[in-house]
This record gives C-alpha cells, sequence and structure tokens, in this order.
C-alpha cells in the first residue's frame, strides 16, 4: 500500500457547513487524525468522521449518501480509506444523526 499512495497529503476537512485545509497522513488511523486536528481546533466530540458512498443515478443527477464512524471505532479505520478521490475528508455533526442530542 505505501507504494501506491503519497502518505503525506493536503486533505480539506469539511463539516456539513464548513471547509479547511489541512496536511494529514493517509496511513494514520482515525483516533490520530482527531488528534491532530483538536490541536488546530478543527474538530471536537460533537463530530464523526464520515465516508461518501455511492447511493444511485438517475441520468445526470448522481446521489451520495454519508455514513458515519463512532468514536469507539476511529482506531480501526485509516484516513486513506474514508476519504474521497479528491482527498474531502466528511465530518457530520452528532446532533444532525441523533436529533438534538
Amino acid at each position: 500500500m505505501s507504494d501506491l499512495i503519497d502518505s503525506n497529503v493536503i486533505v480539506t476537512v469539511k463539516t456539513m457547513a464548513d471547509a479547511r485545509i489541512v496536511r494529514l497522513n493517509l496511513t494514520d488511523n482515525l483516533l490520530i487524525i482527531r488528534q491532530e486536528l483538536e490541536k488546530k481546533k478543527f474538530i471536537d466530540n460533537t463530530l464523526l468522521f464520515s465516508k461518501k458512498y455511492f447511493e444511485s443515478s438517475n441520468y445526470d443527477n448522481v446521489n451520495y449518501g454519508f455514513t458515519e464512524i463512532e468514536l469507539e471505532e476511529e482506531e480501526n479505520y485509516l484516513l486513506a480509506e474514508i476519504i474521497d478521490e479528491n482527498n474531502i475528508l466528511y465530518l457530520n455533526n452528532v446532533q444532525n444523526l441523533f436529533g438534538n442530542v
């Protein structure tokens, strides 16, 4: 895997309302990525990592959905596994998932 990807890349970190760029290591797990983003005040425990996935296509309209990774599972996923082809890392607010918590 290390031969295929440069592990230190510029990533756009996108919440549903905001976007920022940061340099992150693709081979780090999400727990380490969270710690890096917390240092930079990009993220807190109200945000979960999300992975964009293809839902459906209807003529010119392509629909995507987002699946969230629980805090307890972050250690089991690498950044390279969840960013999209444009190096966008999606974050979703926990309240958006579960209503007003």
